[in-house]
């Protein structure tokens, strides 16, 4: 008994829908995950040190504004006893 084969190559691993204009390896594509980000740039001593820096001098000025805020609330509390 012979086989006869009707479509060219007999390539029998078209999905649903895929047909012929090679809808199927759009798909793939849209599925392939992209890449991954490029690195952070390098950290460096100086980076580290102008942020700490930074930080440092938020601190003092928070610390600042604290201590003004709490003299703030002694003051009004002791006009509030008189």
């Amino acid at each position: 008994m012979q086989m006869v084969q009707t479509h060219g190559g007999g390539n029998r691993n078209h999905g649903a829908g895929e047909g012929s204009s090679g809808g199927g390896a759009r798909r793939n594509e849209e599925r392939a995950p992209s890449p991954p980000p490029p690195p952070p740039p390098p950290y460096t001593v100086d980076m580290f040190f102008v942020q700490f820096l930074g930080s440092q001098q938020n601190m003092e000025q928070m610390q600042r504004n604290m201590e003004a805020a709490l003299r703030n609330i002694a003051d009004n509390t002791r006009r509030g006893d008189n």
